[in-house]
């Protein structure tokens, strides 16, 4: 009946997610649209984000799509670990260091050479410090405490 597995999961995905979101901000003031209460956009958002779950998953119903393949694993764990080498890093090193390690790390499990990674990586770095530390004044250290 799922014609295209992978659009139906992404949907039923999108759908979870935008609901999860609506039930949560059920618990703030909605506000207006002229004055906005603290629930009226995590509302707002989270149903147009379950409205395009639902689509997406009348859309796996009627068109035919992919079928779910193996599971590449090495790309995943790559990317978490990355994830949460960053959330260690980031207070005791800096925004650099942690964003570095992020980058490095999570693209290990990728067909990214070495060299175009660590061009990436300072890329980044380079970019998150202009935009959260210069641009938006966040209380980030650079290079740790």
């Amino acid at each position: 009946m799922i014609r295209d597995q992978r659009g139906f999961a992404a949907g039923l995905l999108f759908a979870a997610i935008g609901a999860a979101a609506v039930i949560i901000a059920r618990h703030y003031a909605f506000g207006t649209t002229r004055h906005m209460g603290p629930g009226y956009f995590p509302t707002l958002l989270g149903g147009l984000l379950a409205l395009t779950g639902v689509a997406a998953m009348l859309r796996a119903l009627a068109l035919e799509g992919t079928r779910f393949g193996t599971f590449a694993w090495r790309p995943a764990l790559a990317a978490t670990a990355g994830v949460l080498l960053f959330a260690a890093l980031v207070e005791p090193h800096g925004l650099v260091a942690a964003v570095l390690a992020l980058v490095l790390v999570g693209g290990a499990g990728t067909q990214v050479r070495p060299a175009e990674l660590l061009a990436i990586a300072v890329t980044l770095a380079t970019l998150a410090v202009g935009i959260f530390y210069d641009g938006l004044a966040l209380p980030f250290s650079l290079f740790g405490q």
